[in-house]
């Protein structure tokens, strides 16, 4: 269900009209737009308006990482968007020992990543500029939220039944 939902997101924003004016635009408006249709699309399927964002730059094969805090009994979806130089950005989520959520490490220059419930707490978030073919490359990045049914939560990989741990986590 999270891939559908990365999936129908960037989708749902590629098809859009504000890609063939996002080709016009300035280094900043391109990002700015295509953000803008990515938190339209994440808001067609009930998530918030963005509950934290950055904006910043990296050069070919850089990182940057952050910490979030993502709370208990909600869905979220991080999306990012980069500038027109940009070919292709990750982004990865990982607890703070390491262990991977979800990544989206296509090649892409807006990834989608979603973390279902159950993965409450402090996270890792990291963004790869992965092809930048003018340094640096401008890029921003967004995480939604939106509620989740108790029915439809699904439980942290160590509370569930041995079969259901491999695809409870990313």
């Amino acid at each position: 269900m999270t891939r559908l939902i990365a999936l129908v997101l960037t989708l749902t924003f590629t098809f859009t009209p504000l890609t063939l004016h996002a080709q016009t635009a300035g280094t900043n408006s391109l990002v700015r737009l295509q953000m803008t249709g990515l938190a339209m699309a994440a808001e067609m399927y009930g998530f918030t308006t963005a509950d934290w964002s950055y904006r910043g730059e990296l050069r070919n094969g850089r990182v940057e990482t952050f910490t979030l805090t993502l709370p208990a009994g909600r869905e979220h979806v991080i999306v990012a968007a980069c500038d027109g130089d940009c070919r292709d950005l990750d982004l990865a989520v990982a607890e703070l020992d390491g262990t991977a959520v979800v990544a989206d490490r296509d090649l892409n220059d807006m990834p989608v990543v979603v973390v279902p419930d159950g993965h409450p707490g402090n996270h890792v978030l990291t963004v790869t500029m992965a092809a930048c073919s003018v340094n640096p490359c401008r890029y921003e990045v967004a995480a939604f939220s939106r509620s989740t049914p108790r029915a439809n939560r699904i439980p942290p990989a160590s509370s569930a039944p041995t079969s259901l741990r491999r695809t409870a986590r990313f």
